[in-house]
């Protein structure tokens, strides 16, 4: 998980701000400030969240093509799922962490 955490999930993290900020000019101007904002709160599940809703939004309203609103969406998937799996590996003593034999 060490390498996911130091490798994967900075990348993952840069592709969905880099995807964010590439569709910027394309917003209304109060939904270009509502982004930004959003951009600068801290990574964590309910920025992901927001994010996720605001590419359906976002897809629902033409500011973005579905192939666009379908890579934000799988990127703020991937860097939540990898985010809790560092959160889980972090706090070995939490619930989910334990499975249970196939």
């Amino acid at each position: 998980m060490r390498f996911v955490r130091d490798w994967v999930l900075p990348r993952y993290v840069a592709d969905l701000e880099a995807s964010l900020r590439a569709i910027l000019p394309r917003l209304p101007a109060r939904r270009h400030r509502r982004l930004l904002r959003l951009l600068a709160r801290p990574l964590e599940s309910r920025r992901l969240n927001a994010l996720h809703g605001f590419a359906n939004l976002a897809e629902a309203e033409g500011w973005l093509d579905p192939a666009e609103a379908i890579t934000i969406r799988k990127l703020a998937y991937r860097v939540s799922f990898y985010l809790r799996r560092a959160e889980q590996e972090g706090n070995p003593d939490s619930p989910s962490c334990h499975r249970l034999p196939n």
